[in-house]
């Protein structure tokens, strides 16, 4: 597609001054700016995907919560136990 050149009012040509001011230029960062954001984003995601629990991390769940359950259970059959030894044996 070619590029066809701007048409402008005589009132914009007074206001800017030329016919090319219409839409500034954008200003372009350098690319070693760039790619110094994509690596700080690159790390970023990094970071946040060694906080991940691993495989053997999820596979030891489980076994914590019965070793804990059964704790639990056996550490409040005691306490009842010597609440009411005298009472009820």
């Amino acid at each position: 597609m070619a590029l066809r050149p701007a048409v402008h009012s005589a009132a914009t040509l007074r206001f800017y001054g030329h016919s090319r001011s219409l839409h500034p230029p954008p200003s372009r960062r350098p690319a070693r700016d760039d790619f110094a954001q994509i690596m700080d984003e690159l790390d970023f995601v990094k970071a946040q995907l060694a906080r991940l629990p691993t495989r053997r991390d999820q596979a030891f769940v489980p076994l914590k919560v019965m070793f804990g359950s059964a704790v639990i259970g056996a550490a409040l059959v005691i306490l009842w136990l010597e609440a009411f030894w005298r009472h009820y044996l």
